[in-house]
């Protein structure tokens, strides 16, 4: 019984795990905030222009979901790799609503659990977020690390710390530079060669054109309208 019972919860969080991909790839690849992402609408994405509206975020403590953080909106772009994970997810979802016949506010929800109710931060650790630490056998890290990464990953890339700013919705530019702001000042200083910039270079003197006379004519000095 004890060997049946733990086979069912390894294929119970392998099936979380399996479920929840798109979800990870929505916070790794667009520095959603964990209830950020649990209180995504099918209507907050614009699959034209690839990205997400991000304006409300799903409340532990108060159990619903509000306003985002701060009561500021935004929009998130996302690569193409997860928008093609996300899409095929909500079609899946979709088919899920239809076979248990969820209510419109259950459809709405983009990450619903099995049941078409806002997935809860203790399921999500214990069911996705602590296997995939022990799967890749990183040290525990909350899943706020996700957020993190993405901001690392882009300022490492060279994006300009204003527009991972708005990405990560933050209300100002201080903010964003008072966490990462250490990455820019590293990345500076692997790239820029202090002494090619602050050697002054030695331009060598031009000579004078001389063109060659014509025939019986005196040579003529090159003057500055002759360049």
């Amino acid at each position: 019984m004890r060997r049946c019972a733990g086979a069912r919860r390894g294929v119970s969080s392998r099936h979380h795990l399996h479920g929840s991909a798109p979800r990870l790839l929505v916070c790794f690849t667009g520095g959603l905030r964990w209830g950020e992402a649990t209180a995504l609408h099918i209507g907050d994405i614009d699959w034209n222009r690839s990205r997400l509206h991000v304006q409300r975020t799903w409340s532990e403590d108060g159990g619903r979901i509000e306003a985002t953080k701060d009561g500021e909106d935004r929009w998130v772009k996302l690569p193409a790799s997860a928008l093609q994970a996300l899409q095929a997810h909500v079609e899946a979802m979709a088919l899920e609503a239809q076979l248990h016949r969820w209510t419109h506010e259950q459809r709405r929800l983009v990450f619903p659990n099995s049941q078409g109710k806002v997935t809860r931060y203790g399921a999500f650790s214990e069911h996705v977020w602590r296997p995939l630490l022990t799967a890749t056998k990183l040290p525990y890290r909350k899943p706020h690390a996700m957020r993190h990464s993405y901001a690392t990953w882009l300022l490492e890339a060279g994006a300009d710390i204003r527009w991972v700013q708005r990405q990560l919705g933050h209300a100002t530019i201080a903010q964003t530079s008072d966490t990462y702001g250490h990455l820019e000042s590293d990345r500076h200083e692997e790239r820029v060669n202090l002494d090619e910039v602050l050697t002054p270079r030695r331009h060598p003197a031009a000579s004078p054109i001389r063109p060659t006379p014509a025939s019986g004519a005196p040579a003529k000095r090159a003057t500055a309208e002759d360049h």
